[in-house]
């Protein structure tokens, strides 16, 4: 791996950038399906529906969600395998707005705030939650242990 984040981008072909981006997305929709529960068959669910029910509306969780897949298995060793499995324990935890108790405001108060559908943009929240996302799994804690 290139030493810096900006020589790792200068040295990525547009192409390693768009198949990277697309494994992403793969895996986060197999892991994380966003569809109705009330239609026969189940839909994909509009934008607007998303934004107001599902931490995946928001364009600064999704950023998140790829940094956090990208250290999983550029950092960690993990495989696609094991990121979609983490991500499939995570879906459980991305419902919008978040309520008082729910596990992103415990963990991260400065981050999320009550009744948000999206974190805080800043960088340095936005890192946090990364950092967060990471470490609930490495430790082998898991979300669970915080929901408790």
């Amino acid at each position: 791996m290139v030493g810096s984040p900006k020589k790792r981008e200068e040295s990525l072909t547009e192409q390693q950038v768009a198949a990277d981006t697309l494994e992403f997305f793969d895996d986060l929709l197999a892991s994380m399906p966003v569809m109705t529960t009330n239609d026969e068959p189940p839909m994909p669910i509009t934008p607007e529906k998303l934004r107001q029910t599902s931490l995946l509306g928001s364009a600064t969780f999704i950023r998140c969600l790829a940094s956090a897949y990208h250290s999983l298995i550029a950092d960690h060793g993990w495989t696609r395998d094991q990121v979609q499995a983490y991500f499939k324990e995570l879906a459980g935890h991305v419902g919008a707005p978040l309520k008082p108790g729910n596990l992103w405001l415990l963990a991260l108060p400065d981050a999320f705030a009550v009744n948000a559908t999206a974190p805080i943009g800043r960088n340095q929240q936005m890192r946090s939650i990364v950092d967060l996302i990471v470490a609930w799994d490495l430790t082998n804690q898991r979300i669970r242990v915080l929901s408790r």
